[in-house]
Parts: structure tokens; C-alpha cells; sequence
């Protein structure tokens, strides 16, 4: 840390590479751990918002919830490997063990339940609640991976086909 300020940092390697991120509270091993500019974050867990370098006001609670986000910002996180693959995506809220899991650059989605918006890498402006719900489209075996402007409700529902708008 060199010029980073009002920082609270607990566990082994927290916070490591912190420069001059300011406002950020980092609890669990490896939390935080490459963190160089991003202030304001909160990340709890072990290797929480571990590869997190420059997103800011992020929020991920639970083992490595926000693994790769790298400069995502605005993000909340909660739930063992919740936006675990989120790089560069923003105003996301995934709530649930692995909810939007593979997400990558989507942005302002919404997914509430195990493993809800589990397949959905890319798409952006979702709403996804219940138990797998986006998971899978209507076959029950192809991964939805692409969702946008999307409202799905209830266990295991399911878009049309892959790459759908507005469903």
C-alpha cells in the first residue's frame, strides 16, 4: 500500500497489491488480494473479488463471489461463486450459490437462486428468478447463453432458443 487510505484488511495476503485504492474492507484469505486502484469495494470470503484490479463500489459476499472481476464496478455479489467469471460487467446483483456464475461482460442484470442466469455470459438487462431459472432454453439441454432485456420467472423457466431478446 502506498498512497491507498482508509482501508481495513483481514486475513492472509488481503489486499496484497492494494496502491492506492481508498475505502475498501477486504475479510478472507486472498480477498482482494490484486486490488491496485479499486476503492470502495467490500469483499468477503476466501479469494473474494480475488482478481478485482480497478472496479469500484462492488459488494461480493461468500467464497470466491466476483473471482475475475477485473474493473466491473457497482456490482453485489452474494453467494458462494456468485459472478464468478464477471470481468468487466457492471450493475449486476446475483444472489444465490452460483448465480450468474459465467457471466463475463453482461451488465445490469438481476439473478436470485441457485445457479440462476448460470449459462448467460454476455447479455445485459435480465431478471432472472428461481432455482436455474435461464439456465437452460426450451429443450431443457442447451445452455441460454445469451439473454437480453429479458424478464424470466420461477424454477427452471426458460427462454425460447439462445440469443433471444425481450423474452
Amino acid at each position: 500500500n502506498t498512497t491507498g487510505s482508509n482501508n481495513t484488511f483481514v486475513g492472509n495476503q488481503t489486499g496484497k497489491d492494494n496502491n492506492t485504492g481508498t475505502l475498501n474492507s477486504f475479510f478472507g484469505f486472498q480477498a482482494g488480494i490484486f486490488n491496485t486502484v479499486g476503492g470502495s469495494n467490500t469483499f468477503i470470503g476466501y479469494q473474494s473479488g480475488y482478481s478485482n484490479l480497478s472496479g469500484n463500489s462492488n459488494s461480493f459476499l461468500g467464497r470466491a463471489s466476483g473471482f475475475y472481476n477485473t474493473s466491473g464496478s457497482s456490482n453485489t455479489f452474494t453467494g458462494i461463486y456468485s459472478g464468478f467469471n464477471n470481468t468487466t460487467g457492471s450493475y449486476n446483483t446475483f444472489s444465490g450459490y452460483m448465480a450468474g456464475v459465467s457471466n463475463t461482460t453482461g451488465n445490469q442484470n438481476a439473478s436470485f437462486g441457485q445457479e440462476s442466469g448460470y449459462s448467460n455470459t454476455t447479455g445485459s438487462n435480465n431478471v432472472l428468478v428461481g432455482f436455474y431459472a435461464g439456465r437452460f432454453i426450451a429443450d431443457g439441454t442447451t445452455s441460454a447463453t445469451v439473454l437480453n432485456n429479458s424478464v424470466l420467472l420461477g424454477h427452471t423457466s426458460k427462454p425460447q432458443a439462445d440469443n433471444q431478446t425481450n423474452q
